[in-house]
């Protein structure tokens, strides 16, 4: 590559993170007009999006002025009759499982208030309302992001990065907890519990009780499988640690019909 394509390259990369800047700076000073829709044009079954009593509409019920798209995610400015604007990101997470795209996740953000003097400080965003798992520390996210820590000060832009960590957080959630529901079918829905993220599994099935520790979108990191009579089985542990799809066929689950099929074969360690 030339001197003169790499000062070209650069260029363009300083025009981009001023356009990024701008663009931060549009979202916080940004006015609308849109009003939110009347409450007898929400289907009952909508889960509301409610800070405060008054509000009883989901974001995606309520006319939004989309300002930035990036793959997945969009920025929109909505109008709260009460509290003003206020700024959004929905996050758009797809399912490789059924191929389609599932029910999106919202994260509302409004402008802190200086808890003494009760004036909105224009330069600095708090979350508002999420339907992101409670789990997934959706808060501590946006706060780090949005207002820093002692180590380090909050970005000039701070939604692009807040958007994509907790986008990518989203998806690697969402691919992990349907690779785990898909053992569901194989060994019994009472069979198979897990906690709010989805990193432990246990598993009862007739050839004895399993614990397992599941990473990334579904990836069985560690075991502790033990037979009916409460012996550890390490060869069995060794055969579970790989992708949560293929575990039934590594250990034959795919193959049980009748009564009995498919048990795993417990070996002496």
């Amino acid at each position: 590559m030339s001197a003169s394509e790499i000062a070209h390259l650069r260029a363009q990369i300083l025009q981009l993170e001023s356009r990024r800047a701008d663009l931060y700076t549009t979202l916080l000073n940004l006015r609308t007009s849109h009003s939110l829709l009347p409450p007898s044009t929400l289907p009952k079954s909508a889960t509301p999006y409610n800070p405060t009593p008054t509000t009883t509409q989901t974001p995606s019920q309520i006319p939004l002025e989309t300002l930035h798209r990036i793959p997945g995610i969009t920025f929109f400015t909505l109008s709260h009759p009460q509290e003003g604007l206020k700024l959004g990101i929905r996050f758009d997470i797809f399912s490789a499982q059924h191929s389609i795209f599932l029910e999106p996740y919202w994260i509302i953000l409004q402008r802190c208030t200086d808890p003494e003097t009760g004036e909105e400080d224009p330069d600095r965003l708090e979350l508002d309302w999420t339907n992101i798992p409670a789990a997934l520390k959706p808060e501590e996210v946006c706060s780090r992001h949005l207002k820093g820590d002692d180590d380090e000060p909050p970005k000039k832009d701070p939604l692009t990065p807040l958007a994509t960590e907790l986008r990518k957080t989203l998806q690697t959630y969402t691919a992990r907890r349907e690779a785990v529901l898909g053992l569901v079918p194989v060994v019994g829905e009472e069979n198979v519990t897990f906690d709010d993220l989805v990193n432990c599994v246990e598993i009862e099935s007739a050839d004895g009780k399993f614990r397992l520790w599941v990473e990334g979108e579904g990836e069985v990191v560690r075991v502790v499988a033990r037979d009916e009579a409460g012996k550890r089985r390490r060869d069995v542990e060794k055969r579970m640690v790989g992708s949560v799809q293929g575990l039934p066929a590594r250990m034959g689950w795919d193959q049980a019909g009748e009564e009995g099929e498919g048990e795993v074969e417990m070996e002496e360690v």
